[in-house]
């Protein structure tokens, strides 16, 4: 037996992020909030935007598919509901990735959808060739996941900034704005180079004399060109920051982060370090979704820093199935360390039968409780 008493960290971020296909229905969304109120979660990371649709009613973008037809507005619905029961809400965006071919294939709106409207926002490879052309299979086939926004172009960066202000005004009782897929494609060593289009490389061409074949015969030169897109992606986070706060300063920005070092800088472009100690982010949320505690450990060595750790949250991936050994020891250790505290991936797998019977759930509450004998 044991006794469970409250965490004494009462500032513990202890957070669940919400897939968009947890609240398409009503059904959903309340066995969502028990179950995070059954774990004593208080903090929901709910996507209001996954491929460039929405799960509110918006004037800039469409709605998802499969919505009942008694919830018109999910996102609003799971706020209010959400407010009831004193569970703190951010609105999750899918920022930069904004398509994938088999989405598109089965979207009733995909007449209307951003990368049929703006197919020039979409990123190109070295040989000029958008996302969009790209199969599922070709995409998978090089670790990629979607078609992305171009970074480097103003027009989608301030397109982005409306779709934050709209969320903002329109959900004033949320806590937060956070960001997902904020970063480049990743692509596996010698796959695809996103960034040699013309408006990267005429920014290089403000200190350097090359051409784009010159960064593809010549890939030493290619230092410059990951520089420039580590600046793409900072100057980017500074806008969004700037824009959420101007519009509600008592908003947090957060964004969900790579946990390996290298591939963070080198592949993806998303240094949220510097972000963390530049203070255009509040929370970053390291995505260390392992199965082996060791490894957790490496990752969070490698970004150990006294001066940002207590504005890391530690994400859990349930989708792998983790003994729960695993999940105690990445709740333990992020208390240890002084973090904010956890977020769970995802409600489904909190909510499945299947789940509750590979981890206990009196061995998961007891490690979000904390204290007991």
């Amino acid at each position: 037996m044991f006794k469970e008493k409250p965490w004494q960290n009462p500032e513990e971020t202890r957070a669940l992020w919400v897939v968009r296909s947890q609240i398409k229905k009503k059904a959903d969304i309340f066995e969502v909030l028990n179950k995070m109120q059954e774990y004593q979660l208080n903090t929901a990371i709910v996507q209001v935007r996954g491929l460039a649709d929405t799960l509110y009613p918006s004037k800039i973008e469409t709605l998802a598919d499969e919505i009942d037809e008694d919830l018109k507005d999910p996102f609003g619905f799971f706020l209010e509901e959400a407010n009831k029961r004193n569970i703190a809400v951010e609105a999750w965006f899918n920022v930069n990735m904004l398509s994938k071919p088999d989405f598109l294939k089965d979207y009733s709106k995909a007449d209307q959808h951003l990368v049929v409207k703006k197919p020039n926002w979409v990123l190109k490879d070295q040989e000029g060739k958008s996302m969009l052309s790209y199969k599922q299979d070709e995409l998978e086939a090089d670790w990629m996941d979607g078609a992305y926004a171009n970074p480097a172009l103003k027009e989608w960066r301030l397109y982005f900034l409306n779709l934050v202000t709209e969320v903002q005004k329109n959900y004033p009782s949320i806590t937060g704005v956070h960001l997902d897929f904020i970063r480049y494609p990743y692509a596996k060593e010698g796959g695809k180079n996103f960034g040699l289009d013309d408006l990267h490389l005429h920014a290089l061409n403000e200190v350097f004399s090359l051409e784009k074949q010159d960064y593809i015969e010549f890939p030493h030169y290619q230092k410059a060109l990951d520089v420039m897109k580590l600046y793409q992606m900072n100057r980017f986070v500074r806008e969004i920051s700037k824009k959420v706060k101007s519009n509600n300063a008592k908003h947090l920005v957060t964004a969900a982060v790579w946990a390996h070092k290298q591939k963070t800088l080198e592949n993806v472009y998303q240094d949220w370090p510097f972000w963390l100690k530049k203070g255009f982010l509040d929370h970053a949320y390291m995505m260390i979704y392992i199965t082996d505690s060791e490894v957790h450990d490496t990752r969070m060595e490698e970004f150990y820093d006294e001066s940002y750790m207590n504005q890391v949250v530690v994400g859990l991936g349930l989708y792998r199935n983790p003994k729960a050994s695993v999940i105690q020891h990445q709740i333990d250790s992020s208390r240890a360390v002084g973090a904010k505290g956890f977020c769970l991936f995802s409600a489904r797998n909190l909510i499945e039968k299947e789940m509750e019977q590979k981890l206990p759930v009196r061995v998961l509450k007891r490690s979000i409780v904390g204290d007991y004998q």
